[in-house]
């Protein structure tokens, strides 16, 4: 356990490594979104490191000729909750 049991440990999903790709460093989203085919609404969400939908990593995958790990890291972070005021 942690020190601090009130500690929540949460691993965050980014797409960092996707947009420092050297093929898409400092292009748009509209170049990105029609060079691979995907909605800038889905680029926007993995800005945001929110959740993206499989099918989107495999196409990524496929027409970046790269691994799910070559376009996403795993980090993990730690939350402690605000207390309850009495």
């Amino acid at each position: 356990m942690s020190e601090n049991d009130n500690e929540q440990r949460m691993t965050i999903i980014s797409f960092d490594p996707f947009f420092r790709m050297q093929e898409l460093k400092g292009m748009p989203l509209s170049y990105i979104s029609k060079r691979l085919d995907i909605p800038v609404a889905i680029l926007n969400k993995m800005q945001r490191r929110e959740d993206v939908p499989f099918d989107v990593i495999q196409k990524i995958c496929h027409a970046m000729e790269c691994q799910p790990g070559d376009i996403m890291e795993a980090n993990t972070i730690y939350v402690i909750p605000a207390k309850d005021k009495e």
